[in-house]
Parts: structure tokens; sequence; C-alpha cells
């Protein structure tokens, strides 16, 4: 039929075992290349300083004892800890302060609201200071486990922004009980060596997927729009969803200021997220669906809108987050912990929904592909390398939130998950090319499923009178498609 014939274009048809093993192979050693690039040879992701307030001898001190701690004790009224940093620049992208407070009563575990006044100012040259934000007073929640010397640790500023050399931090707190004794304080910015790493990957993946694109584009140039199957279709889509998840604006983000080339960052990488959803789920139901009549309209229209709810929402939890730093460094979604619970529960929703459907159109491919060589062959290719893939990277997901400080210090986490996202656009690309007979028969293919048609209604009418299949030449050459496909 001539969806068949459609299906039948691709290298991944007439591959032998060989070429699947060699190009399995490539891509796994590609993969294990970038954790071993990423852990072994990569920088550090972040440069911590970390510092206390009291500045004692020993260890874990439980009072404030003026002969041995040269710092300050901020339960004390009008106390204000002061530290500067210096020698900070553009790559360095954002600076993080991060407290733990001292649990008093560890014998207990306590969990109390704490108001700090937070004061940042900046400067390129000695004594011209400039405020990155006047003083504000902020709260947070402070957990304490029982047992435990130091309470969670939780965030009082971030700067989203590196556009001094020096700041200097002022920071007193509100100490009403005696529940809190120390304070330490980190101060955490991106490795410069880590933002050139990332830049200088950025850029080969970003060329790498440039030649993906013009090896895809020559191969397939001559062959006519309405033959390509439906994974050529989208695989064209993807990979230029793929140059902006390698992101060519990057550069951008570290040389301005201002919300924009965050929020140009943010859309780029969403944009082939919700390209790479809508990619799964049109194609796995799209290649079952290949021979029944459906219009273009009913088939795409709810994946669209389903899809593009799922990226508003995330465009839009990213950018509220980031505004509100650039308005506000001290800000956290705990203090709006109820908008940001919405969003988070509504996307929570969304992704379920999106993994039960894309569950079920998995299964009715597979189910539906059984009795069909040629669709077969493309569900069990396409569908066992994109489940693993999609294990994959959830297990680098659940890393990347849930990670030992080693890990999450490591350069191994990006260059992992981009490589991941990049490794299996090209494979796609590989095994979705046409092949050679496609392209330079393509109009006799057609006519040759055509009369396959023609065929199947003479075994069902067999007392209708239908006109001679055509003679000569063509019929040969019809014939030599037959045994080329057949090889």
């Amino acid at each position: 039929m001539e969806v068949e014939a459609r299906g039948i274009n691709m290298w991944l048809l007439g591959m032998p075992i060989k070429g699947f093993v060699i190009t399995y192979f490539v891509a796994a050693l590609l993969f294990a290349g970038s954790i071993l690039i990423g852990g072994a040879l990569g920088p550090d992701v972040w440069t911590r300083y970390v510092d206390t307030a009291w500045k004692c001898g020993t260890s874990s001190p439980i009072v404030f004892d003026p002969s041995n701690c040269t710092g300050v004790d901020l339960s004390v009224p009008g106390s204000v800890y002061q530290y500067t940093l210096s020698d900070m620049g553009q790559l360095n992208q954002e600076i993080d302060l991060y407290i733990k407070l001292s649990n008093l009563r560890a014998d207990t575990g306590i969990e109390r609201d704490v108001y700090f006044n937070i004061s940042i100012i900046g400067a390129n040259e000695p004594g011209n200071w400039e405020s990155v934000t006047k003083d504000t007073l902020t709260h947070r929640v402070i957990s304490c486990d029982r047992g435990s010397y130091w309470c969670d640790r939780v965030i009082l500023a971030s700067v989203p922004f590196v556009h001094f050399t020096r700041y200097q931090y002022y920071i007193s707190a509100y100490l009403t009980e005696e529940y809190f004794g120390d304070a330490e304080f980190t101060f955490e910015f991106v490795n410069a060596s880590n933002t050139e790493f990332e830049l200088w990957w950025r850029f080969t993946f970003l060329g790498l997927t440039f030649f993906a694109i013009c090896l895809f584009s020559w191969f397939i140039r001559k062959l006519k729009l309405p033959n390509w199957a439906i994974e050529q279709k989208w695989t064209s889509i993807l990979l230029f969803a793929l140059v902006g998840y390698n992101n060519p604006a990057f550069p951008l983000f570290l040389l301005f200021d201002g919300w924009f080339p965050i929020f140009i960052n943010q859309v780029l990488t969403t944009i082939f997220y919700a390209v790479l959803l809508l990619y799964w789920l049109v194609t796995f139901d799209g290649i079952r669906k290949e021979s029944q009549k459906m219009s273009a309209l009913k088939f795409y229209l709810p994946k669209f809108i389903y899809v593009g709810v799922c990226w508003a929402l995330i465009v839009l939890v990213l950018t509220w987050n980031q505004m509100h730093k650039i308005d506000d460094p001290t800000h956290s979604y705990t203090t709006d912990i109820g908008g940001y619970m919405f969003f988070a529960i509504g996307a929570l929703i969304l992704i379920l929904i999106y993994v039960a459907w894309v569950g079920y159109v998995i299964f009715r491919a597979f189910v539906e592909s059984s009795g069909a060589l040629f669709l077969r062959t493309r569900i069990r290719f396409f569908g066992g390398f994109t489940i693993f893939v999609m294990i994959l990277f959830s297990f680098l997901l659940v890393i990347t939130f849930y990670s030992h400080p080693s890990i999450e210090n490591n350069a191994a986490k990006f260059l992992t998950t981009i490589a991941l996202a990049n490794i299996y656009v090209w494979v796609l690309v590989v095994m979705f090319l046409p092949v050679k007979d496609a392209i330079e028969n393509q109009d006799v293919r057609k006519d040759i499923a055509m009369t396959h048609i023609e065929g199947e209604t003479h075994s069902e009418f067999p007392n209708e009178e239908f006109p001679a299949a055509n003679t000569g030449d063509e019929e040969s050459q019809k014939k030599k498609v037959q045994l080329n496909l057949k090889s």
C-alpha cells in the first residue's frame, strides 16, 4: 500500500543486525565519553566560600565566648554580619547566599520563623559602591531535626547577574528566642572555568547538530514531501528544536543583564522539551494510524493544545521565579508558597496525564503492529530506543534534584544531559535517512502501491472489470523495484 511505500524508504528497514549493533555501540560510546569527560576532566560547577558568624575556635560552639570568638553574635540586637566577595566576573553567572543556624535544643527539634535584614552593594571601582538590594526584611522557616547540631540550610539571597567585581553583604537577624546559636553562611557562585566548559561544549554540540541538519537535508532533498514517513517529517522538526536546546544565544545571557536573555534561554530550552513530547505522541500515534483516513485537524489539534498548555505553564513558572529574583534577590518561592504550589501541582497533573497518554499510545502501537512486518520493525526500534532514553533521562533528572553535593558540583551532570538529548536525535536521523532506491523510484513505488490496492479490490469484487495492468518498460521497472525492496 502507499502507506507502507512511505514507511519502507528508510535505512532503518534495510539495515542489517550488524548496522544496528554498530549504531548503538557508537551512541553508547559517546554517552560514556560524556560521563568520563564531565566527571574526570570537567571543572567544579560551583565555587563555595563558607564562613560563620561567631568565628569561634571550636567546631560546634554552644555559647558565644568573646575571648575565643572573633565574629559577631546575631542574637544581640544591632549586630551585623559582613562579608566581601572580590574578583567576580560575568562568567560567574550568579551568586547564591545560604544560611544554616545551629540548634541549641538539639534534643527536641524545632521549626521557627526567623526574620533577616539583608543589604547587598557592589562596585567595579574602589569606593564607588552601588546598591544591589536595599535593606530588605525577609523571613525564612528554619527547620531543625532532632539530634542535629545544624538546622536545614535555606537560601537568603540570589543575585541573578554578576556585573560587579566586588560585592559586600550585610546581614542581621531577629532571634528573639533562645533556640539558635551560631550561623554558617555559604556564598556560592558558578565557577568561571565551568562556564567556559559549558560554552565550548554547547558550541560543539551546536556545530554537530548543524552537520546533522545538513546531512539529513542532503539525503532527503530529492524525496518528495508526500513520500516522507511521519518519522522523517517530525525528525526534521526535532532537529531544529535541538538547535535551540544547544542554545546559540547562551553568550547573550552572560554579556547582557535583564530579563530578556534569561527569558530567551528558558524559552529555547522548554521549546525543545515541548517538541520532544509532541514528537513522541505524534510519531507513536501516527505510525499506527498512517493507513487510516483521519483529518489532520482531528489528529494534531488535541496534541498541540495539550503540549502547548504544558509548555506555557512551565515557561510561566520559570519566568515568574526569575522575575522575582531580578526585582528582589532576597525573594524565595517559600514566601509565595501558595502560587508556587498551584503551578507545581498543575504541572505534575499535566505530566501524569501525558505519561498515561503516551503509555497508551505506545501500547496500542505495539499491539497493532503485530501483523505487519515493516510497521513492527518501525515500532520496535522507535519504541524500544525511546523508552530506554526516557528511563535514562528520568534517572538523570532524579540525580539533578536529589543528588549528593559531590554529584551536584560535577560537570558531568550538565554534559551527560545535553549529550543524551543530542545523541538520541542523531541516532534517529541516521535511522530515518531515505535509501537511494526510494528516491530514484518514488513515483514507480507509488504506482506499485496503487496496483497492490487494485489487486486487493479485484479479490473482493471478482466479477467487476478493471483496466489492465501497465505493460512494457514500466512493468519491468516495477518488478526491479520490488526485487530491490525484497533484497
